[in-house]
């Protein structure tokens, strides 16, 4: 469950700093920075909805017994 939580914690303050960097930079870097949120949202579904059924895939896999040749 903490790791859920970290993972929206960090997300939040990566989204809270692109919002300021939206507002205060340049018209240079604008396309830039409308895509870092994408990418954040793409790895906050990736973290929670991929990688922690894989993970519980592959710890149930540890825990069989060897087959016997």
């Amino acid at each position: 469950m903490e790791t859920i939580a970290r993972c929206i914690n960090n997300s939040l303050t990566v989204i809270l700093t692109c919002l300021a960097l939206m507002l205060f930079s340049g018209v240079t870097i604008q396309q830039f920075i409308m895509a870092l949120p994408v990418g954040v949202v793409v790895g906050i579904y990736d973290s929670i909805f991929v990688a922690g059924p894989l993970l519980v895939l592959w710890d149930r896999g540890m825990k069989t017994e060897p087959k016997a040749a």
